[in-house]
């Protein structure tokens, strides 16, 4: 017997008549994760050009406002950054909350319909 079990197209769970659980999830974390990546290479891509910049030999006031511009580019870069970790965490602990919840009810459940699947083979 299989029980398949999906909740907010988020979290898979399947459990065998064994009583054995597996999980798959599919979550906003692997979009994050690969927009964290995008993000931290951007943050790169300035952090060497803010390097040519104070290098650079143009004139004061364009070079300081050169400067100023990628400071504030890193500066918001950071801030997305983060904000996507902490939404991450909080998926993150979200989708262990919920586990830790379904479970339970979920393996009630199983053995619930194992024995009503052997009482229909009794039959």
């Amino acid at each position: 017997m299989f029980i398949n079990f999906e909740r907010e197209g988020k979290i898979r769970m399947q459990i065998m008549s064994t009583g054995s659980v597996s999980y798959s999830m599919e979550t906003s974390s692997n979009t994050s994760d690969r927009t964290i990546k995008e993000l931290e290479k951007q943050r790169t891509d300035i952090q060497d050009d803010l390097q040519e910049a104070t290098l650079s030999e143009e004139d004061s006031e364009t070079k300081q406002q050169n400067i100023q511009r990628l400071q504030q580019q890193l500066q918001q870069i950071e801030i997305r950054i983060q904000q996507l970790q902490r939404e991450k965490a909080k998926e993150q602990t979200k989708v262990q909350e919920v586990n830790e919840q379904e479970l339970d009810s979920l393996q009630i459940s199983a053995e619930a319909n194992v024995l009503y699947a052997q009482s229909q083979e009794n039959k």
